[in-house]
Order: C-alpha cells, then sequence, then structure tokens
C-alpha cells in the first residue's frame, strides 16, 4: 500500500511540474512553424462563435466564482460575452470601447481614449482570435509546448506597464482555441472553456444587435 501511496504521489508531483514546462519553452526555430500554423487558422474565420464556462478565481478570498454562456468573435466589430451565468447580461469589447448592458436595457460604457491600459488589453486579446501572429509576437513573449494535436501556448508581456496588470496569457487546444487563461499581476485568473464552437458566415439577428 505504502508503495501505490509513493507512486501516485510522484505521478501527482510530476504532473504539476508539467503544468509549470510551458514557461520554459520558448518558442524555437523549430516549434515556430507549428505556431505560426495555429495563427493562420485562427485568422482563416472571420465569425466565431461558441458556448462558454469561465471561472474566476479570486486570489485574495482564495475563491472561484463560476459563469457560462454564449461568446462571439468578429473579426472587425470585435467580441461579446452574452452572459447566462451568474446574472444575464451581455459584455461587448471593439477597438474604441467596452460595453456592459444588462438584459433590461441599461448600459455603461468605458471609452478606450479614457482607459489606455485597456485598451492595450483589448487590442491583444482580439489580435489573439484575428490570428495576427505579428502583433502578438510584437507584444509578447511567446512560450509554446505540443503533445500529439494538442498545444499550449504562454504569452508574457514584454512591456512592464502591461506586465503590472497581466502576468501572462494561456491558451490550450487542438483543431480550435479551446482555452483562454488570463493570469492577472495580483493573483487573480480567469479561465475560459470553449465548446461547441462554430465559425459561421453570419451571426443571427439577434447576435448581431449585440455585436453591431
Amino acid at each position: 500500500m505504502s508503495r501505490l501511496i509513493f507512486a501516485l504521489f510522484i505521478l501527482t508531483f510530476a504532473s504539476l511540474l508539467g503544468a509549470q514546462d510551458i514557461m520554459e519553452s520558448p518558442v524555437t526555430e523549430e516549434t515556430r512553424p507549428r505556431v505560426n500554423g495555429i495563427f493562420s487558422e485562427l485568422a482563416s474565420h472571420e465569425l466565431m462563435r461558441a458556448d462558454y464556462t469561465q471561472a474566476k478565481y479570486i486570489a485574495a478570498l482564495d475563491r472561484e466564482l463560476p459563469g457560462s454562456g454564449v461568446f462571439l468573435f468578429h473579426g472587425e466589430r470585435g467580441m461579446a460575452w452574452m452572459v447566462e451565468k451568474p446574472f444575464p447580461m451581455e459584455l461587448v469589447i471593439n477597438d474604441r470601447e467596452l460595453i456592459q448592458r444588462s438584459r433590461s436595457g441599461q448600459s455603461q460604457t468605458l471609452s478606450f481614449e479614457e482607459n489606455p491600459s485597456f485598451h492595450g488589453f483589448s487590442q491583444t486579446v482580439q489580435a489573439i482570435f484575428r490570428g495576427d501572429y505579428d502583433e502578438v509576437d510584437r507584444q509578447y513573449e511567446i512560450f509554446f509546448d505540443s503533445e500529439g494535436e494538442g498545444w499550449e501556448m504562454a504569452l508574457v508581456p514584454r512591456d512592464s506597464s502591461v506586465k503590472a496588470l497581466i502576468a501572462s496569457f494561456v491558451l490550450k487546444g487542438e483543431t480550435d482555441l479551446e482555452e483562454f487563461v488570463i493570469n492577472e499581476s495580483t493573483g487573480d485568473r480567469i479561465t475560459y472553456q470553449f465548446f461547441n464552437i462554430s465559425y459561421p458566415e453570419q451571426f443571427s439577428d439577434g447576435e448581431n444587435r449585440v455585436l453591431p
């Protein structure tokens, strides 16, 4: 029994070490073609729709808050989270502003002219979903690892002012981008997992209303 417990401990410890290996794997000439291929695949889709689950970890409380809804991305018009849980709302981010709407129709708008740091964050996230490798590489150090069809990528800000807000982004997937993690410098973390991913030719009327 003691040997079994020891073996389980070693396997668990090894898996924890493996979770940290991504930061020890900068992009190399050998892995760069795979990274470029992933960004090219993202760039080939103008529209994306997916269901998502969200886990918001708050370090100060050591607590995780769940959420879920529908995610929309449009290469020219930005992205939207149609939140269903914990409470219905819509969050829209484009090149100009962030808009938060309640289902009752009330809305709040944050202009990026008034908040340039968040503008940089918005541009990065949109560049990822647009598959803009050159922009991401200019702004972030890229780390990459893969096993079979599965891959993992970490993006660490080059700019110290951005690094004061965001420690890293971590992306995971196979054919599609299936997980997107935002690691904040405070220790907080937001994890999005995407499923039922599709790339429609156009959005529905209701979705176009959310993302005009």
